[in-house]
């Protein structure tokens, strides 16, 4: 991974910062001006611009960057001032960005905007918000991991007989241990060698540089455990991840390769072009619950199904946010395109069969849809969430958890928990070993933070 600015440098460089923003009171009509925009999102975005410069006369010109090099490059941009007008941040690292105070809240262009903030899958201000201001609006309802299948070769050997398929009685009823025994099933040794996995690209980079960290965080959430002693309010003092919830989190990870191998190796994984998944070594993967990946019409049928338990049905909060520059050259019209984004019916139309549910009144543009991948996936997302579930039995007693990493030491916490998470896999230490390496070192750097 880059090394990032450190946080302090970030901080340090943006304290002069004093500009006030919007003063906007509703939504307008026909800007006609042209901003900039940063992403790592490729050329997906081209299906919602023109739609929106067609309704609202604001223009965009995209700053697409690659996502290895995304972070550091908005980082050094905001701490120079030459930040575009709109930027794209995922909430794992709104810890590095939030605290800067270089993001233009939204709440007082919400408060006067007339749109029905209930009809936010969550609201803006507990999933983007920072010391009591909203400072971006999330362009999808947060994904949740799901198993993604091979339906050939799942076929094959009959394994979706009995899976916890959508639309069926048995949809999101497994727990873990379900889960296991299926990939054993799944898992094909000849003669010493494994010729097929029932599990592939485990943490890969599919899943970013912290793959391992994103499964890890989902079933800490799902053992009811926490990275820090505050998690959701970026008030951190000290780290959790030696803890029972965390071990047991970690070492069923480790398992799938070390014990029961059903996943390859990261060496194994690397060694096949595109990853076992991709590459029809591996009858399922573990990856957010979106077609835009794995796409069917490059690579073969699927199915899904949402990732087993262990104790409690999971839903992630934290998704990707559009966020507006201070020092932008048109506040107020970067405030109106990003909020029209998320609200506009026919962008939000496009958004779920090109990349995922939108995060403003999201079952009717669902339910809308043909019938297909998207609105499968989609739906299966949604079971978990009360309020918004089509199957509102399956959403009770859902346990949320944040996809961001406090405010201290956010991008260096998931660097350390990525390093021990892969040194257990790869047998160069014990679960408990490298895990309580990893609170050391993340209490040191909370402590000097």
């Amino acid at each position: 991974m880059m090394a990032l600015m450190p946080a302090g440098a970030f901080l340090a460089a943006c304290a002069s910062s004093t500009s006030q923003g919007s003063n906007m009171s509703t939504i307008s009509t026909k800007q006609n001006a042209t901003l900039t925009f940063s992403n790592w999102w490729g050329d997906n975005y081209t299906h919602y611009i023109p739609v929106l410069q067609q309704e609202i006369g604001i223009g965009i010109t995209e700053r697409r960057v690659d996502v290895s090099q995304y972070e550091q490059k908005l980082l050094v941009e905001l701490a120079s001032g030459t930040a575009p007008d709109i930027f794209l941040l995922d909430s794992n690292n709104n810890g590095d960005i939030f605290p800067a105070h270089v993001a233009q809240p939204f709440d007082d262009y919400l408060a006067h905007s007339g749109i029905d903030m209930a009809k936010w899958n969550i609201a803006p201000k507990k999933e983007v918000g920072f010391s009591g201001q909203t400072l971006g609006l999330s362009v999808f309802t947060m994904q949740d991991l799901i198993v993604h299948v091979n339906k050939p070769l799942a076929d094959a050997d009959g394994l979706l007989d009995n899976a916890p398929l959508w639309g069926t009685s048995r949809f999101d009823t497994w727990k873990w241990d379900d889960f296991v025994n299926w990939l054993k099933a799944g898992t094909k040794v000849v003669n010493g060698e494994t010729v097929q996995y029932g599990l592939g690209t485990l943490g890969g980079v599919d899943l970013g540089p912290y793959g391992l960290v994103a499964i890890y965080r989902a079933l800490l959430g799902d053992n009811g455990g926490s990275i820090f002693d505050d998690d959701w309010n970026y008030n951190e003092t000290v780290s959790k991840v030696d803890e029972a919830p965390s071990i047991d989190a970690a070492q069923k990870i480790v398992d799938l390769v070390r014990v029961h191998k059903v996943a390859p190796t990261p060496g194994t994984e690397g060694a096949i072009p595109g990853g076992t998944y991709r590459g029809k070594k591996a009858v399922s993967t573990i990856f957010w619950s979106t077609p835009s990946t794995y796409p069917e019409s490059t690579l073969f049928p699927q199915e899904y199904f949402h990732l087993p338990y262990i104790t409690s049905k999971i839903h992630a909060l934290g998704a990707n946010q559009l966020m507006v520059s201070k020092a932008g050259k048109n506040v107020d019209a970067a405030l109106e395109w990003c909020t029209r984004f998320c609200i506009d019916t026919q962008v939000r139309t496009l958004f779920l069969q090109y990349a995922a549910i939108p995060s403003w009144d999201p079952l009717p543009i669902v339910n809308a849809s043909p019938d297909g991948t998207p609105k499968k996936i989609a739906l299966i997302n949604l079971a978990r969430i009360p309020g918004i579930s089509s199957l509102p039995s399956d959403a009770t007693n859902t346990t949320t958890y944040p996809r961001w990493y406090g405010k201290k030491a956010s991008a260096f916490t998931q660097q350390t928990l990525q390093d021990a998470l892969t040194k257990a896999v790869l047998g160069n230490a014990t679960v408990q070993a490298a895990m309580t390496g990893a609170k050391q070192a993340i209490d040191a750097q909370l402590k000097s933070a």
